[in-house]
């Protein structure tokens, strides 16, 4: 009797590619949301980096009284036909005024130096209607309840490091940092998006 040899098999059967498919397929479902909000998240930095100049105006130029603050919030607030700073990501970067544009004359009576940032929605890849974060100016004075640089300036004080509080839709990091009880932005950008400080 004539031995039955089994031939040897070459390559892989359509069962082991197909398995190799589904598996590249579940990771790439797992992958590609966590890479999207990567995506967004570093637009949404690119904003934050754009408001440094902003911040160095009004810490520069604007903490000394409130005639200085204003005279800071409406020189930043007139470049880029009243737009402050852009970039493709990013609508506005307004000093005391926030929107979709810095138009609006500053005045001893509400110049706060608070930095709104607003994003371009569509092309960062946010959800419709929240597309703000706010940087709210505190001076640190050594005392417990942190005051708010407006208040400073109000009171005639000009002493103490200013600091800087994030808020978007939360608001958490900033209250504890500030000893403050600020209330989230209706429009900001969603927490997943926003840096740990903004949170």
């Amino acid at each position: 009797m004539i031995p039955f040899k089994l031939k040897q098999q070459k390559g892989f059967t359509l069962i082991e590619l197909m398995i190799v498919v589904a598996i590249i397929g579940i990771l790439a479902a797992i992958a590609l949301p966590a890479y999207q909000d990567y995506v967004v998240r570093s637009r949404i930095t690119e904003g934050l980096n754009l408001s440094g100049s902003a911040k160095l105006a009004v810490v520069s130029e604007g903490t000394s009284t409130l005639t200085d603050l204003v005279r800071v919030s409406n020189s930043w607030n007139s470049q880029n036909g009243f737009l402050g700073a852009t970039s493709k990501y990013v609508t506005s970067v307004c000093i005391t005024r926030g929107g979709a544009n810095c138009v609006g004359n500053i005045d001893a009576t509400n110049a706060d130096g608070v930095i709104t940032i607003t994003y371009n929605e569509a092309v960062v890849g946010l959800p419709a209607g929240n597309n703000q974060i706010r940087l709210i100016p505190y001076v640190r004075t050594g005392v417990v309840a942190v005051p708010t640089l407006q208040a400073e300036l109000t009171a005639g004080n000009n002493s103490g490091s200013v600091d800087w509080a994030c808020i978007s839709a939360t608001t958490a990091s900033a209250n504890s940092r500030f000893n403050a009880a600020l209330i989230g932005l209706a429009n900001g950008v969603p927490e997943r998006f926003v840096p740990a400080e903004c949170r």
